[in-house]
């Protein structure tokens, strides 16, 4: 008997924020917030004018005066909950700081234990949340986005044995080998979601290495996601004023030192050369790499402009630039990059993760092994003095991220592959080949 569906009941469990969001949500008032996960914000937004499909949200916000809240938005039910309380943050801080004190292997073996009690009993509250819905809602399918971050990925748990399918699209794969430092309880949790989930939406050979090892049975569907920029660039002028921007969360694993190295190394070619780093940042870090830059010679050629809420004050930002650089060491997709590339501009970056998949049909964006600090500096230095052909690959990378990441073109995917796996779960009805992940693209 088939269960074909005019309309497809969707769970969507994931974390993310937007203004819009926040709008309808009571936050608290002396704490500060962003956007963040501005895929989901495009998913959702493609999403809202699709009557084949019947959305619920479920995701954690911080700050919020409840502990939970319900609301409709555009035609899309949102739960949301409070993941951690302020006492529950403070312990995993301390499980943290006990962590990277402790030098006898025994002992930190033991902390991580007691970590993983901690999250059972922490995350108990949100887990009782979300089977509540499920179980009122009782969706026709489950779709996890991500599975590194347990205060909402652990509420999977044990919803594979409610006679449901769960389909997963992977973030960010935790123990790469590229990973300078990883928590072995996160590790170790998603770990136990991949073990026991079916059904997986990847990009990237990478992480279904890295799967298969858990789960040498899960089935691999083909999703890159929706990429979108809220302004259009031919309708803009702005008054190009640094040679290299970055935009993205400022921490280590973003490359964000590997960059500076790279502008050390061509400030001794090019005195004037220029920088302009976007993205939050802690105190701390700043001051580490305002240090850094003094230390490289750079500090008049690197300018830190913080971080900037909404997108099109971003991207108005980053259009002050020639090139976009982000040497990131740990990846999935960086959303970042496409946009990018989107907004017109050449990229340069690192092929780690998923990156690669930005030149499945070319040269789109120029590339070097992760961590090759003398390869970057290259590709940037031609990227700079080649500008016929920085022009030619700007082009193509903008008509490759506009053909690839369209809403379109992934919403209709998206259905389909909802559809064929409800199909598969239930009736053992084979998932068209042109759905599935067959390699790199």
């Amino acid at each position: 008997m088939t269960r074909y569906m005019d309309r497809i009941k969707v769970l969507l469990i994931c974390h993310f924020s937007n203004p819009e969001i926040r709008a309808k949500l009571k936050l608290r008032q002396d704490r500060e917030y962003h956007d963040f996960a501005v895929w989901i914000t495009n998913r959702l937004a493609a999403y809202k004018t699709c009557d084949e499909l019947e959305m619920l949200v479920v995701a954690p916000h911080k700050g919020m005066t409840k502990r939970t809240q319900e609301f409709e938005l555009d035609g899309i039910n949102y739960y949301f909950y409070n993941a951690w309380t302020d006492l529950g943050k403070f312990i995993e801080k301390g499980f943290n700081v006990l962590i990277s004190k402790v030098k006898f292997r025994i002992l930190v073996s033991i902390i991580h234990f007691l970590k993983s009690i901690f999250w059972s009993i922490a995350f108990s509250r949100q887990k009782h949340f979300v089977r509540g819905i499920v179980r009122r809602a009782v969706p026709d399918i489950i779709h996890l986005s991500g599975s590194e971050n347990p205060y909402y990925s652990s509420t999977i748990l044990g919803l594979e044995k409610w006679g449901i399918p769960i389909c997963l699209n992977p973030q960010g794969i935790l123990d790469l080998p590229n990973a300078s430092c990883f928590d072995i309880t996160r590790v170790e949790m998603q770990h136990s979601i991949h073990r026991k989930l079916t059904y997986y939406l990847v990009f990237t050979d990478e992480f279904i290495q890295h799967i298969k090892l858990c789960n040498p049975s899960a089935i691999m569907l083909l999703s890159v996601g929706i990429r979108t920029i809220n302004i259009d660039p031919l309708a803009v002028e702005v008054k190009k004023e640094f040679d290299f921007v970055f935009m993205a969360r400022v921490t280590p694993t973003k490359g964000i030192e590997h960059l500076l190295s790279a502008m050390k190394s061509l400030k001794r070619q090019y005195p004037k050369i220029s920088l302009l780093v976007l993205g939050p940042v802690s105190k701390s870090y700043l001051t580490h790499l305002k240090g850094i830059c003094e230390d490289h010679g750079i500090g008049n050629n690197v300018v830190f402009g913080g971080h900037i809420p909404r997108r099109e004050d971003l991207f108005m930002e980053v259009l002050k630039a020639r090139i976009y650089a982000l040497p990131t060491t740990i990846e999935g997709l960086a959303t970042s990059a496409v946009e990018a590339m989107l907004l017109g501009l050449p990229v340069v970056t690192y092929a780690t993760g998923g990156m690669p998949f930005l030149n499945s049909d070319g040269e789109n964006v120029l590339m070097c092994e992760t961590g090759n600090i003398e390869g970057l500096t290259n590709n940037m230095m031609r990227l700079l003095t080649d500008k016929e052909f920085a022009q030619k690959l700007a082009h193509r990378g903008q008509e490759f991220a506009k053909r690839t990441f369209g809403a379109e073109a992934n919403v209709n995917r998206n259905i389909r592959q909802y559809r064929a796996i409800i199909e598969h779960y239930h009736n053992g009805t084979p998932i068209p080949d042109d759905l599935m992940y067959t390699g790199a693209q």
